[in-house]
């Protein structure tokens, strides 16, 4: 059984399982050496693509400050659907964490980008992204090696001023820590 089959099948069971959800997968480069996890796929994000608000124009000019565009990379959610005005829980994160891990798999990335605490938490549920934004970590998950650099959420930084410039000096780290990989 290949990837993307496993993510095809998982895909198909999970619909099931949630049928009052859009479920939007992971899109980009498969090759890619970067993969940003977010929480959650936007409203519109089944319809317009990931990323398409306000904080993805953020987003897009946070990777074109090192050099990256979307096509260079790959993004994906911890959770395939939005749910309706509340974070993912631990139930919705469970069971999509099979299709995630499938995802990694797949695009093998060098470097994984958590936005957030939830998708924080996937990787290192005990630590705090105030504590450890922007930091380079090495792991080892299901066999498959990749630094982790946790960053705030674009959409975060968009409604608090605060975290705007944490993100970009985040962001301008995981553009040194890029072109060191070649």
């Amino acid at each position: 059984m290949t990837n993307e089959f496993s993510i095809e099948q998982q895909r198909a069971t999970l619909q099931q399982q949630f049928p009052q959800y859009q479920l939007v997968s992971g899109w980009g480069n498969p090759q890619a050496e970067i993969m940003f996890i977010g929480d959650a796929p936007g409203k519109d994000e089944w319809e317009r693509g990931p990323f398409a608000s306000t904080s993805g124009k953020f987003f897009d000019q946070m990777l074109n400050s090192i050099g990256l565009v979307r096509e260079n990379i790959y993004l994906t959610n911890v959770v395939k659907f939005r749910p309706e005005k509340r974070d993912p829980n631990q139930r919705e994160i469970a069971a999509f964490a099979d299709w995630l891990q499938a995802e990694i798999r797949l695009v093998q990335p060098k470097i994984i980008v958590p936005f957030g605490r939830i998708a924080l938490s996937v990787f290192l549920p005990d630590l705090k992204l105030s504590e450890v934004h922007g930091q380079l970590l090495s792991l080892t998950k299901q066999e498959q090696s990749f630094l982790l650099l946790p960053v705030y959420h674009p959409a975060a930084a968009m409604h608090n001023g605060k975290i705007r410039p944490m993100l970009k000096q985040d962001f301008l780290t995981l553009g040194e820590v890029w072109n060191e990989l070649d």
